[in-house]
C-alpha cells in the first residue's frame, strides 16, 4: 500500500510576465512569446542592462479598487489576483466553508520593496505625516499570504516561505 501523502491541484492562478490571467498566459506560452523586453517601469538608461520581465497589462485598480490598491504593495496585489483566480478556476466558494480547515502558505524571495521605497521618498520629500500607515505592514513578506487568508477567510495556518531560488519548491512541499 502507497503510504506517501499526496497532493491535489484543483485550481491555477497566474500573474506573470507573459500573462496576467491563466488563459492570457497558456496562450502566449504556447505562441512562445517571451516577457523580456525593454524596462519601462523606471528610467533604466544608466543601468548596464536595460531589459527586464516587467507585468505590463495587471491593472490592480480594475481588481480591488483604487483605495484597496493604495494599501497593498504590488507584490500583494498581484498574489491576490492569482489566488483569486487559482479559487475561481477550482470552483471554490470564495468564502471557505470550514475556515479553520484551510491554509495558506506562499513563497517569496523578499516583499513590498516598493512600498518601502516609495515611503522613504515620501518621507524625505513631504515629512512623516504624509507616509503611509500600512508601509511597515505592506512591507513584509508575508503580507501577500495574510492578503489571501484575509480574502478567502482561510482561518488555518498561514506561513510565508523564503527561501530564495528554493522558495517555490519548498512552498509546494509544505
Amino acid at each position: 500500500m502507497d503510504t506517501r501523502k499526496r497532493i491535489l491541484i484543483t485550481g491555477i492562478g497566474v500573474v506573470s510576465v507573459i500573462g496576467d490571467t491563466l488563459k492570457k498566459y497558456w496562450q502566449n506560452l504556447l505562441d512562445g512569446i517571451s516577457g523580456i523586453s525593454k524596462i519601462s517601469a523606471f528610467d533604466a538608461k544608466d543601468l548596464p542592462c536595460r531589459i527586464a520581465g516587467q507585468v505590463h497589462d495587471f491593472d490592480p485598480v480594475a481588481l480591488f479598487g483604487s483605495k484597496e490598491s493604495r494599501r497593498m504593495p504590488r507584490c500583494g496585489q498581484m498574489a491576490l489576483a492569482a489566488a483569486l483566480d487559482a479559487v475561481a478556476d477550482a470552483g471554490l466558494p470564495e468564502t471557505m466553508r470550514d475556515p479553520e480547515r484551510v491554509g495558506v502558505c506562499m513563497g517569496t524571495a523578499m516583499g513590498g520593496q516598493d512600498f518601502i521605497d516609495e515611503s522613504i521618498q515620501t518621507l524625505r520629500q513631504g515629512g512623516y505625516r504624509k507616509v503611509s500607515p500600512f508601509t511597515s505592514v505592506g512591507g513584509i513578506p508575508n503580507f501577500p499570504a495574510f492578503l489571501v487568508g484575509k480574502q478567502f477567510q482561510a482561518l488555518g495556518p498561514n506561513s510565508t516561505i523564503a527561501t530564495a531560488c528554493a522558495t517555490g519548491t519548498q512552498a509546494i512541499g509544505e
